[in-house]
């Protein structure tokens, strides 16, 4: 007997009746018919409202399912039964919870037209708050409420008389398509499209146009940081409200645009390591700290600029990377995972990418890395990375070398070797690697632009996981003098602004360009003075939609547009009026003292902290008491050198020592007698020492008279 041609799932299918069911109760089932049927039709109503109230709500309705074969999804079929659960390839009804099993009840008629639920997982299924037993069946009355799980919908039943269907199409009227005013409400639409744009007034006094443009020029303000050296690295939280500046000393200048006025002044300043320039700083997703790398161990702060965490040095005598707890070069880059708040990455010059967590082990009171990566150039030999940046989706990285490549990784990778690599992605006219200064991906993730050190090039490629990079658009004449001058994709992903640098021949200028799709749409030429000014740093904020540019003298451009949003960032420090001081504060300022402590933090009432009086003046009577307790003696009878304090000096100790041992031997003992205790078995080989044993002290005296 042959068997019938069907695949392997729909036997499963054909089968799915009668395991669900079983045998006793299949043979009184009716399979399931249409909804166009003369009979009465049942349909479940899904509602979001609590049990206690089972009237419908429209406004919480999420679907409304007929009991019958147009909801059942075997289609080449008679099916006797709708099965409820979590598997999507065998349920009809599907609820995607955890509480819910892959096949948790079943609905079925039987053949007199009742409509039964039989319960075949075992687990929670309820009738009007009331639990079906297991392996049970159960008749539906019209006004039941089910529920399955703990899922927190409810299934109301309701039941469609064929009297009802047919009241219901008398009700319903065919509205008539008026297409002449359609055709008018369209030509509408279409003229005002051809208008001039208009000025609304808000509630702030700010003109706003009823367009948005994206380019935020028409504006400019400066900053002046705390150090006139140059801005070599720049963080701003994802909300906004604050941001980090570094330059190349070593010290970091925390922003609060909410506490800053017009005179634009940081509210801390932070020394992170002495000696060591700031190379890059980065904040977490979440906007609550920072981290800072100066040397080859960055530190981690608050938001406050108070240090959390320092990472840990790894050993310079180790060749394998892998083996070292941290870098033991440089730091060139570091970021926070895009998504992760305790996840980071960093790349050096030892020629590591190392990943890190701030909840992972610690030695000595330092974070230790959690994984290592070892990039090598086209010849398998290390080099160093000179930066490296996240995906958006955090899934993969990219690093780039100072030998001119880019290597993409995976996060989970376990070996070394990239997935997708560009050996020489930056050379010059005389084909001479150029280092990578800049990668930087676009809100999408589709786009990355690269920018070289001495081959004075921009290039945009398109990256994907299967592809790899291909290059879009090569960007040539954009001049760069420094190691961690970078690019910034604008909040859309459509623009990408990029500052140049002087040539030493003085054939360019400093310049700021704005570029879309690689022709230039906007520049800003910076006005040189006797000291030359280049820019260093870009970055344009996505939330606040204003650009930031750090140039070599220290100073932030900050370009804004009021007709865009007018009320963060900038705008509130231009709001506020700098306050300027009377003839009351210069007369307290001239007498005041000319010796002023030095202090590394200018205190706002954003960041000071309140001290109550009470807990003030406790303080100082602890102290007070403190001067106040006696001296105590010195030891018991050493007293030397005419010494008055309490303190147990090292002249002390060895007059104690030698006392101590003067007082142990000289216990009325014989030192003779004590070292012949240890002649018992040794030969010292001469006469003396025998005939020195016969005689004691007091007979060798008698002797001697």
């Amino acid at each position: 007997m042959k068997m019938p041609n069907i695949s392997q799932k729909e036997h499963e299918r054909v089968s799915l009746d009668e395991e669900l069911l079983g045998n006793p109760i299949i043979k009184n089932v009716k399979p399931l018919q249409n909804n166009d049927s003369s009979e009465d039709c049942y349909y479940l109503t899904i509602n979001k409202n609590s049990f206690s109230d089972k009237k419908e709500d429209p406004s919480l309705v999420c679907a409304r399912i007929p009991i019958d074969l147009s909801t059942s999804i075997r289609k080449n079929e008679t099916p006797k039964c709708l099965v409820i659960g979590r598997q999507a390839r065998v349920c009809d009804i599907r609820i995607d919870h955890k509480s819910v099993s892959r096949r948790h009840a079943v609905l079925y008629y039987t053949k007199d037209g009742k409509l039964m639920i039989k319960d075949v997982c075992g687990k929670k299924c309820m009738i009007n708050e009331s639990e079906i037993t297991s392996k049970s069946s159960k008749i539906l009355t019209e006004g039941d409420v089910l529920q399955f799980g703990n899922s927190g919908l409810n299934f109301l039943l309701e039941k469609q008389t064929s009297s009802t269907n047919s009241s219901n199409e008398k009700e319903a009227e065919v509205v008539p398509y008026d297409r002449a005013a359609r055709e008018a409400e369209i030509a509408a639409i279409m003229s005002s499209l051809d208008k001039a744009p208009t000025y609304k007034k808000s509630d702030l006094g700010i003109y706003k146009k009823d367009f948005n443009l994206d380019i935020p020029v028409s504006q400019c303000v400066t900053i002046e940081a705390s150090s006139p050296k140059l801005v070599s690295c720049m963080a701003f939280d994802p909300s906004g409200s604050r941001f980090i500046t570094g330059s190349s000393s070593d010290t970091i200048s925390l922003w609060d645009f909410g506490g800053m006025d017009s005179s634009r002044r940081p509210f801390k300043l932070v020394q992170v390591e002495e000696g060591h320039a700031l190379v890059d700083m980065a904040f977490s997703p979440t906007g609550n700290k920072f981290i800072v790398a100066s040397s080859a161990t960055p530190k981690v702060y608050d938001r406050d600029g108070n240090e959390l965490k320092q990472f840990a040095k790894g050993d310079p005598y180790v060749f394998n990377m892998e083996k070292t707890k941290g870098h033991v070069n440089s730091v060139t880059s570091c970021l926070f995972h895009p998504f992760r708040k305790d996840n980071l990455l960093t790349s050096s010059l030892d020629g590591s990418v190392r990943l890190w967590d701030l909840s992972y082990k610690t030695a000595f009171g330092k974070l230790t890395s959690k994984k290592v990566f070892r990039i090598k150039n086209e010849q398998s030999k290390k080099t160093s990375v000179s930066v490296a940046t996240y995906h958006p989706s955090g899934r993969f990285f990219v690093a780039g070398t100072t030998c001119g490549s880019i290597q993409l990784f995976l996060e989970k990778n376990l070996g070394n070797r990239p997935n997708h690599v560009i050996w020489k992605a930056h050379k010059d006219n005389d084909k001479n690697l150029s280092s990578v200064t800049c990668l930087v991906f676009n809100i999408h993730g589709n786009k990355l632009a690269s920018r070289g050190l001495n081959d004075h090039q921009l290039h945009i490629w398109n990256v994907s996981l299967n592809g790899g990079f291909k290059i879009l658009i090569t960007i040539p004449n954009v001049p760069n003098r420094y190691d961690y001058a970078n690019c910034y994709f604008s909040p859309k992903g459509d623009y990408l602004i990029l500052g140049t640098s002087k040539n030493q021949n003085n054939s360019s200028k400093a310049q700021v360009h704005l570029v879309k799709d690689g022709s230039l749409v906007w520049e800003h030429s910076l006005k040189q003075s006797t000291k030359e000014i280049n820019i260093c740093k870009v970055y344009w904020h996505a939330k606040l939609n204003q650009i930031f540019v750090g140039l070599s003298n220290g100073i932030i451009l900050v370009f804004f547009s009021d007709n865009l949003d007018a009320t963060k960032g900038i705008h509130l420090a231009n709001a506020r009026l700098h306050k300027t001081k009377d003839q009351l504060d210069l007369l307290l300022e001239s007498r005041a003292s000319t010796v002023v402590p030095f202090a590394t933090e200018i205190l706002t009432p954003l960041v000071r902290e309140f001290i109550p009086k009470r807990k003030r003046l406790q303080a100082e009577e602890e102290e007070e008491a403190l001067k106040n307790i006696p001296e105590k003696p010195a030891p018991k009878g050493i007293k030397t050198g005419g010494q008055t304090s309490s303190g147990y000096n090292f002249t002390q100790m060895v007059v104690s020592s030698q006392i101590h041992h003067t007082k142990y031997l000289s216990a009325k003992r014989d030192p003779r007698e004590e070292l012949f205790k240890y002649k018992e078995g040794k030969n010292f080989g001469t006469v003396m020492a025998g005939a020195l044993a016969n005689k004691t002290v007091e007979q060798e005296e008698e002797d001697m008279k």
